[in-house]
Parts: structure tokens; sequence; C-alpha cells
């Protein structure tokens, strides 16, 4: 829209021209069928700032892999079985294979405990697989071999979710694991952490699977 002026002082007159946007008047948008134009359109007018709409985004809680390995190796096994068990599958990527070997707590209350070896990725670990999360982020944890300690108590520490306890992975996994042969019962000690103290594994047949392992994993 041009707007023009004009003045006069003591017979001299001035006139300048004023220039301003136009403003599509608001009853133009009452002719808009859809309301979210329709919308926009009086706010446009009015000089409002567009709405925006936020979704809330949910997080996404990704399991970690072990629990994964240690659920489908556990679905195949029999209600009068106790042992350790394993399942060797291919890697995700494609590139070899990994392989988790597992057993559950005797006489612990359902869901039960799992105590987890594995190797993926051409690593070695050593873990504690709970259905429950875990508040401590480390808990100490000594493995008593038919009632010998293997070592002394050290810290096993809470993964992401808290539902997997390692015990390492790599050297100290496997420094622990060399002292397992022979063993007929494992043992946890918890000297902070009283639902994991005492928890037993029939190791019966171990021998020959953290064998299998080994190989897999080449250490």
């Amino acid at each position: 829209m041009i707007t023009r002026a004009k003045a006069c002082l003591l017979g001299c007159c001035a006139v300048w021209t004023v220039q301003a946007w136009a403003v599509p008047p608001a009853k133009d948008c009452t002719a808009i069928v859809s309301a979210l134009e329709r919308l926009t359109c009086f706010d446009q007018a009015a000089g409002t700032p567009a709405r925006v709409s936020v979704v809330p985004v949910r997080a996404v809680v990704v399991r970690p892999e072990i629990v994964e390995l240690v659920e489908a190796n556990e679905a195949a096994r029999e209600a009068e079985n106790h042992r350790f068990m394993a399942l060797v599958r291919p890697e995700p990527n494609g590139e070899g294979q990994q392989m988790v070997i597992s057993a559950p707590a005797l006489g612990a209350a359902a869901p039960r405990p799992l105590l987890a070896i594995s190797c993926q990725s051409k690593i070695t670990r050593l873990q504690l697989v709970v259905a429950e999360p875990l508040v401590p982020n480390r808990l100490r944890l000594r493995i008593f071999k038919d009632d010998r300690p293997v070592g002394a108590p050290r810290d096993w520490r809470v993964l992401d979710t808290g539902q997997v306890i390692d015990a390492g992975r790599g050297l100290p996994a496997i420094e622990l694991l060399r002292e397992l042969g022979g063993a007929q019962r494992l043992r946890l000690e918890s000297v902070d952490y009283p639902p994991l103290d005492g928890l037993v594994f029939d190791a019966q047949g171990l021998d020959a699977l953290i064998k299998q392992e080994r190989e897999l994993c080449r250490w």
C-alpha cells in the first residue's frame, strides 16, 4: 500500500511517499476450508509466529546382545537339565561365529540368574545375566570352585541396562576361566549384594565347553 502526504509551510510545499507492505485482511482467511491452513492464515494476518507441534520422543532401550544370546540358548533347555549348555551361531555381521555357554543358578527363584561365558567378536567374556535391572554400578564378587576360592574378590561391572554384570572381557575373563577346569560346582560370593550371594551352578561338563570357546576365540 502506497500513501502520499503533503505539507505546506510559508508557501513551500513538500510531498513525500510512504510505502508499506500490505497485510491480507483477516476476512480472507474465513474462506479457507482446511482448519490448519485457516489458522495459519489468521496467524500470519495477526503477525503471530506459526505454531509448531512438538511430539515427545520415547527413549529406545537397546538390549545387550549377550541377553539375546543367552535367551536363545536357554530356549532349548529341558526342565531337568541344569548344566551348562552352548549355542554357536553366525556373528551379526556375518563374519565368523559367536558362542555362548550358560547355566541357571540352582535352587534360585525364577527367573533365575544365569552365568554366561561367551565369545563375541573374538573377545571372551564372563558375565552374570539377571532378569531385573540392578541399581549399583559395581559389585564385589568372588567365584568358588568346589568350595575353593578362585582368587580374591574383584569388581564386576554392571552394564548399561542393569541386567548384565561383567567380570571382564579378554584377559581378565580368560584368567578366571583358566581356573575353572575340573570343577563340579561353581559358587558366587558377594560381600555387598546379598541377592547374588551363594548362587550355585552345576559345572559338570563345563571343561569341554570352555575348550570349544577357547578354540573359537583363539586364546
